[in-house]
């Protein structure tokens, strides 16, 4: 049985159940993400016609169809095309280790509750684990604290503990660089499909929305960004603005061509040396 001491949460009489609500309504809400990024990702790529599309309804290398939606951008030097694979491969090592950790620490925790029947206490707070002075820390959760009747499965929890640091400071490394990769995916396929709004967008789903917002960008249609900027501009400016195309804007034609910069005291010049483009030239004598 799971027991929850402390102040915290008086409310929770029945810490199973508690426990079970929760990660009932976690992995509901998991699989709901799941299913809308699947498919907002598949309909991207079979409308991009990218091989592999079906890739993006498995865990972790759904990653792959992801970058090809952006091969195009450039990265670190490359192209996001040509380094998918590895980030995939990255992305998917990180998820493993980090699945591997949580297995090594929980699996103890489940199989004592479920099996043994033994007593598992929570500290919620200071007050909560003050009071559990005569019961044994938990070996790889803090805050966890365990009766006699406790078994670990493991017969070395030294090698154990070893093993679960040095995959710590691995996870960390491929975490780090997994989100850098998740990032610059995000911006690039909302900087392609929702430009309007890219950094939002981006941001909202890297705090776990990406489902959602790749599931509402599905049935869009891809642009480049630059387009979109002098798009905006012609709206903004007309024609003649900046970005337009007009006669007499920076793309029109009077101001295509490369022009000379004018010269430093032109005033103080003698009149053959002044640029030729100047009216009445033709016209003009040395004394």
């Amino acid at each position: 049985m799971v027991h929850f001491v402390g102040n915290s949460f008086n409310a929770v009489n029945n810490g199973l159940a508690y426990i079970i609500a929760t990660v009932a309504l976690s992995f509901a809400f998991t699989v709901v993400l799941y299913v809308l990024r699947s498919i907002g990702i598949y309909t991207l790529a079979k409308k991009s016609k990218i091989k592999g599309a079906v890739l993006a309804f498995f865990p972790c290398i759904w990653l792959y169809p992801a970058c090809m939606l952006i091969k195009e951008t450039k990265v670190f030097g490359s192209t996001v095309g040509k380094m998918a694979l590895l980030f995939t491969v990255v992305f998917t090592a990180s998820e493993l280790l980090f699945l591997t950790s949580e297995f090594i620490s929980y699996f103890p925790l489940v199989g004592n509750v479920l099996i043994n029947k033994a007593n598992i206490y929570i500290g919620l707070d200071s007050e909560g684990i003050s009071n559990l002075n005569n019961l044994r820390e938990y070996a790889f959760l803090s805050g966890i604290y365990v009766d006699t009747s406790f078994v670990y499965p493991y017969k070395n929890l030294a090698l154990m503990g070893n093993l679960m640091l040095t995959l710590s400071y691995v996870s960390m490394i491929l975490e780090l660089a997994s989100i850098i990769i998740t990032i610059t995916v995000y911006v690039n396929i909302f900087k392609k499909y929702w430009p309007e709004h890219f950094i939002l967008i981006a941001v909202l789903s890297a705090m776990g929305l990406f489902g959602v917002f790749a599931f509402v960008i599905r049935k869009k249609q891809p642009v480049k960004y630059m387009d979109y900027i002098r798009s905006r501009y012609q709206n903004f400016y007309g024609p003649n603005g900046p970005q337009g195309g007009g006669p007499y804007s920076y793309y029109g034609g009077n101001y295509s061509a490369p022009r000379q910069p004018d010269a430093p005291f032109e005033e103080f010049m003698d009149k053959k040396d002044r640029r030729p483009e100047e009216p009445f030239t033709d016209f003009d004598k040395k004394n």
